[in-house]
């Protein structure tokens, strides 16, 4: 999907300083791993994304945030 506002899940497979990831974690976008699309895709259902919320400690470690407490702000205070 080309226009970000419209998104309501974003998978990857790392944090990126994009405008797309920016803009998810700013309007608490679900942002989860690429394991959660590749395996809705298998049931051919979306399943739980709370087990495939993205994790990316290097990131996290380098850049001081934790990516969760990034996203429950975001959703307490809705951008």
């Amino acid at each position: 999907m080309e226009d970000s506002a419209q998104c309501t899940v974003l998978d990857t497979d790392k944090v990126r300083r994009t405008y797309k990831f920016l803009c998810a974690l700013a309007k608490s976008v679900l942002i989860v791993a690429i394991d959660w699309l590749t395996e809705s895709n298998i049931k051919k259902e979306f399943i739980d994304w709370e087990k495939h919320i993205l994790k990316d400690l290097e990131v996290e470690i380098s850049y001081d945030f934790k990516l969760r407490e990034s996203f429950d702000k975001a959703r307490e205070k809705k951008c």
